[in-house]
């Protein structure tokens, strides 16, 4: 706001035929209070309510109040303050009433500011129950959102949601009071392939020491499977070439010996066996099969 003050000027009237007859008055000018300058508010962080921002216009309100001014808007609009959600110029012109000289304008590009959405990828659970945790973090800083509505790809509501299939996930996350303050994201994530090795042949009385521990006990190499306890439902049988069932397991722990039924006084004789299995791992059900030679020293 800028205010000039003229305390007087001295003006003097003379007569061009009688130099000698002239006057003088001082004369008081009164102070003028000028508008300039003004500016275009707008409330940080920006508040959204009922899908309105509010713009305002602002000026020296101890030298002027609402009703001595007149104020236009490029919208065309009349008050002091307009609502708006869209992005664009906003130019606003302030009048004071009984001076129509004292004149000022403002304007603004306005840009309503989005939220963003940062989402992160949590597996720290996979080997524990074979799930996946997606996260996600707000950032409204600029415009808050007190009471955010998340709804996933999925179904679900909730902010952070857990996984056990792979795939791609999309969260749309909104303002209840404000449609425009709206984000959107997406994480995928594919669960790591869970199908088991076996061997092919099987040495179970090998007196090789350096093999005898791999040859021991024939069942699935777990060396290479990704999180083997979160293997649920396993159920793991052996036949002989009759058709006969030679062992059964339901602990991917337990694995045969190469005796019947894991009985060491029975032992099966050398020739191929055929295998049967079916577990879940990941939300995903493997049912696999293969033969193995057993073979005896």
């Amino acid at each position: 706001m800028v205010s000039h003050t003229v305390p007087s000027v001295t003006v003097t009237v003379s007569d061009k035929v009688c130099p000698n007859f002239d006057a003088s008055r001082e004369v008081i000018i009164p102070k003028i209070d000028l508008l300039a300058p003004i500016e275009i508010g707008i409330d940080r962080p920006v508040e959204c309510v009922n899908n309105q921002v509010t713009l305002t216009a602002l000026y020296d309100r101890s030298l002027f109040s609402s009703s001595e001014l007149t104020f236009r808007w490029n919208t065309g609009e009349t008050t002091e303050s307009i609502q708006t959600t869209a992005d664009g110029i906003y130019i606003v012109t302030v009048t004071e009433t009984n001076c129509a000289f004292n004149t000022a304008t403002a304007s603004t590009n306005f840009i309503f500011p989005l939220p963003t959405l940062d989402i992160e990828i949590d597996t720290s659970s996979l080997c524990i129950d074979g799930t996946v945790t997606i996260n996600t973090f707000l950032n409204d800083d600029d415009a808050p959102i007190s009471n955010p509505s998340y709804i996933w790809s999925n179904g679900a509501t909730t902010p952070d949601i857990v996984i056990t299939q792979s795939g791609t996930y999309t969260v749309t996350v909104t303002d209840p009071q404000c449609i425009r303050n709206t984000v959107t994201g997406s994480a995928s994530f594919n669960f790591p392939d869970g199908g088991l090795k076996y061997a092919k042949v099987f040495f179970p009385n090998t007196v090789d020491t350096l093999t005898q521990p791999y040859n021991a006990t024939f069942g699935p190499f777990l060396g290479e499977s990704p999180c083997p306890e979160s293997i649920r439902n396993y159920e793991f049988y052996i036949f002989n070439r009759w058709g006969q069932k030679v062992f059964e397991s339901f602990d991917v722990a337990t694995e045969w010996n190469g005796t019947m039924k894991n009985e060491n006084e029975s032992r099966n004789p050398t020739e191929v066996y055929i295998w049967a299995v079916k577990y879940t791992i990941f939300g995903v059900e493997y049912e696999l099969h293969g033969d193995v030679t057993l073979i005896r020293d």
